[in-house]
């Protein structure tokens, strides 16, 4: 079992949904309970392409128990409705239930959702808990949150001082570099008002798709309003304009700039541009640019469940934090 503080990485997602300690669920876990109309609960667990068994824990918990839940199998481009009676009384026994097999494409989002279709009323209690899939399959790594400043990376929280900018994939030359200004997480930003210069992050990535953010900087005077941004991936470049003034355009902070498929070609970037004429009248700052990664780049790992020739099936059974990822290896 990995236990998976606040779900991050499991797959597991159950937004306003209440925890109960004492309705107990798989292995002795908490379980999720609401009472209003739909609300969902859905179990991802980021599969490669192969045919996954799926099985939903029913728990054994009669008072107000829900006679009409909604769950939807995402999968291979398609969706799979059925209907289940969630009192133990009632319906399939208590414990693990068969939802039958299924195709999985490897692409996309592909996942499990319960939702409560009964309508908002404290007289019926919707309980949930574990979603566990079994078959020859395999796990795609969990997405990653990096961010590269100067001198810095972190990655997932973790980070690494790189003084010199020798590994971090970040690039500013002839740039000055603000105590003054404050960038991401309290460090110092660059600065410039000359035309043509750029600032670049590389973090290298092996081929998978990111989402590319750039941390937009709370500071009026003199402030840029047109500054270039370039995506370079897969062969292409993308490009975008940015008014950093923070009155303007997006607000100050984490800007989206869209998801990007990387090829892993390690020429790959994000690169801003001072497009401005050289004046002291327009300054162009900038800081740290934030890449999350979803499920397969950046230091491939793969939790193998069952090797294509092996006759026994292997486990994952996805349920909230305080009871984590179980893989049966």
């Amino acid at each position: 079992m990995t236990p998976d503080v606040g779900n991050e990485n499991n797959g597991y997602s159950a937004l306003n949904w209440t925890t109960s300690t004492g309705v107990k669920g798989y292995d002795n876990s908490s379980s999720k309970y609401t009472s209003t109309a739909g609300r969902t609960i859905s179990w991802n667990p980021r599969l490669e392409a192969g045919m996954a068994k799926i099985s939903l824990y029913k728990l054994n918990w009669e008072d107000k128990a829900d006679s009409n839940v909604k769950i939807e199998i995402v999968h291979n481009g398609t969706t799979d409705v059925l209907y289940m009676d969630l009192r133990p009384s009632f319906g399939a026994p208590v414990g693990w239930v068969d939802l039958g097999k299924y195709l999985f494409s490897g692409v996309g989002k592909e996942f499990v959702r319960l939702t409560r279709s009964t309508s908002t009323t404290s007289t019926i209690i919707t309980r949930a808990d574990a979603v566990k899939f079994e078959g020859n399959i395999q796990q795609k790594e969990p997405h990653k949150t990096i961010i590269i400043d100067d001198e810095s990376i972190k990655i997932d929280n973790v980070v690494t001082t790189d003084a010199d900018n020798a590994n971090n994939g970040f690039s500013a030359p002839y740039w000055t570099t603000s105590t003054g200004v404050k960038g991401y997480n309290n460090s110092s930003s660059k600065f410039t008002d000359a035309v043509g210069r750029s600032i670049t992050w590389n973090p290298r990535l092996e081929a998978g798709t990111a989402r590319i953010s750039f941390n937009k900087l709370d500071w009026a005077d003199k402030a840029d309003s047109n500054v270039k941004i370039e995506i370079v991936h897969n062969g292409i470049t993308d490009v975008l304009f940015m008014d950093l003034r923070p009155s303007s355009g997006p607000s100050a902070g984490w800007v989206d700039l869209g998801s990007y498929y990387f090829s892993g070609d390690d020429n790959e970037f994000v690169r801003l541009t001072r497009t401005q004429p050289t004046t002291g009248k327009i300054i162009t700052r900038a800081d740290a640019g934030s890449l999350a990664n979803y499920y397969d780049t950046m230091n491939k790992r793969w939790i193998t469940f069952d090797e294509i020739d092996f006759p026994d099936s292997h486990t994952a059974i996805l349920t909230d934090s305080s009871h984590g990822s179980d893989y049966d290896l």
